[in-house]
């Protein structure tokens, strides 16, 4: 359990660091990625690495097209193949009003 802690420290030094490098190294060539919004029910859908790191870099600003506030808390579920990600399927609760 430690080294995936580790894994996912790293991966968040990645994030903060806008460091894509660092964080792709985690991942497996086949890893999937489920994005909060898409068309399916899974939101959208990218497989493999490539396909991950054209999507990895994304900022989620704080207000609507009719400038309302925005405030959105998520979370990642992270799938481990030993200790490499395989999925990273995230998850967003927006707040109204």
């Amino acid at each position: 359990m430690t080294d995936r802690l580790d894994v996912l420290r790293e991966i968040a030094v990645g994030f903060d660091t806008h460091d894509l490098d660092r964080i792709m190294r985690h991942f497996t060539d086949d890893a999937v990625f489920e994005g909060p919004r898409g068309v399916a029910t899974c939101g959208s859908r990218f497989v493999g690495i490539e396909a991950i790191r054209d999507v990895s870099e994304w900022t989620l600003r704080g207000t609507t097209v009719d400038a309302q506030r925005l405030e959105v808390r998520g979370c990642d579920l992270w799938t481990f193949d030993g200790d490499r990600v395989v999925k990273k399927d995230s998850f967003w609760k927006i707040r109204t009003g």
